[in-house]
């Protein structure tokens, strides 16, 4: 309850730089050079996927570079240390701070801990700042206890928002934006618990799925991104009016039973098939792509819908006439563009853990330092090639797609919220 009070308090802060009203144009300029520099928030090498999928798609021609150097059980002491080997070589116009899951080490609160960790941030955010960059300030996202009794026993969460308190007080002391991503995770941890919808790590320290998506949306809703937005409109009986808000369309029926539709720089939707076990409009990244099929005064019953032939995925006329989201399961969602831009933005995020990681390789003797500045050379040349590559990888598709009626018969369409079992108690 001591959590949910505090992020109670946060609110404001929340509507204030969470919930920014989306504009016209995206703050990033194409100078920007933003790194996260932060400890297990940011620890696996695919935090970031979310962020730069997004930015690809929308903004194809956005040339700012997000940089993301999470490490996991890293303190905001260890932060001091890693931002001037990390980060300020690179010279980045923007630094964003997340720092506070690791300061404890998942043991007892230590005040003196609190203290270094408050120091640690203020001299990390003069040196960043002195540096020309602009710093922006995450709160540590919530864990959860549920899975750790250890955690449970220290009531860890309430040891993680005092450091989520300390980061907000620190941005008001120093007039420096602070992204409340615990007071996000807040409620949707004590939504998917009343709800049995969300299955957490082992541990319950390491950020989830969920966790990463509402950071992610935080994020865009701070750089004030606009949602990715493809919806295709036709008409069963008059199919000559199909039309489409990107790129261009046509459609022509060959029977009463099938309809082709071509599409022409289909836009590639965000990936959300992680959110799996909770319904769509409590995913914080459903309102970031609107990625729709509405098909109207179509017959009742089973919709087979394909690339060709391939990848078939059945649906409902009646969802069809609703807008069935398509940025999920079927041709639209999954095929060779879609998987082409995913492999080579995670090409890029596994070249920039491993420049991160060579940061650190000192030569044991000084006859072996020039080729460890070699190596760390050839990591970051890696890194940056690979960001360019996943810069210019289209972000439209060509297809044909096949809508076919199934019969009358509705068929298994799957496309209803998943739920985790609810696991009987150990008596």
């Amino acid at each position: 309850m001591k959590t949910l009070l505090r992020a109670a308090c946060a609110v404001a802060m929340v509507l204030a730089i969470c919930t920014t009203t989306t504009q016209a144009e995206i703050t990033l300029k194409d100078t920007d050079r933003v790194i996260i520099l932060g400890d297990t928030s940011f620890g696996h090498v695919y935090t970031a996927d979310w962020i730069d999928q997004f930015l690809n798609i929308k903004y194809p021609d956005l040339k700012a570079e997000i940089i993301c150097f999470g490490i996991p059980d890293s303190t905001a002491v260890d932060g001091v240390r890693r931002l001037n080997v990390e980060v300020l070589p690179l010279k980045p116009t923007q630094v964003i701070l997340c720092f506070g899951l690791d300061e404890e080490q998942r043991k007892p609160f230590n005040q003196k801990k609190l203290d270094e960790f408050v120091s640690a941030m203020g001299t990390m955010i003069d040196s960043a700042t002195a540096a020309g960059a602009k710093v922006v300030l995450l709160t540590p996202p919530l864990p959860d206890e549920i899975k750790n009794k250890g955690l449970a026993r220290i009531k860890y969460n309430d040891i993680v928002a005092k450091y989520a308190d300390a980061v907000r007080k620190i941005g008001q002391e120093k007039n420096i934006d602070v992204i409340d991503w615990h007071a996000a995770m807040s409620g949707i941890l004590e939504k998917s618990k009343k709800a049995n919808t969300l299955e957490w790590t082992k541990h319950g320290i390491k950020p989830t799925g969920i966790s990463v998506a509402a950071m992610t949306s935080a994020l865009l809703d701070y750089w004030k991104a606009e949602p990715i937005n493809y919806v295709i409109t036709a008409d069963w009986q008059k199919p000559e009016t199909v039309s489409v808000n990107s790129g261009s369309v046509s459609a022509s029926k060959t029977d009463d039973k099938k309809m082709t539709i071509k599409l022409t720089q289909a836009t590639i939707p965000l990936n959300n098939e992680p959110k799996g076990s909770i319904s769509a409009e409590d995913w914080p990244l459903t309102k970031w792509c609107n990625y729709k099929l509405k098909i109207e005064n179509m017959p009742e019953g089973g919709v087979i819908i394909s690339d060709g032939g391939k990848s078939a995925k059945p649906f409902l006329s009646q969802q069809l006439a609703e807008g069935a989201d398509m940025s999920v399961v079927g041709p639209l969602a999954n095929n060779d563009a879609n998987r082409t831009l995913r492999n080579a933005i995670r090409t890029k995020l596994n070249q920039f853990a491993k420049y991160r990681e060579s940061c650190h390789q000192k030569a044991p003797e000084p006859e072996l330092e020039e080729g460890y500045n070699l190596w760390l050379a050839a990591y970051k040349s890696l890194a940056y090639g690979a960001m360019k590559i996943a810069a210019r990888t289209p972000t439209t598709f060509d297809m044909t797609l096949t809508v076919e009626l199934a019969g009358k018969t509705p068929v298994n369409t799957n496309q209803g919220p998943k739920k985790f079992p609810v696991r009987p108690k150990k008596k």
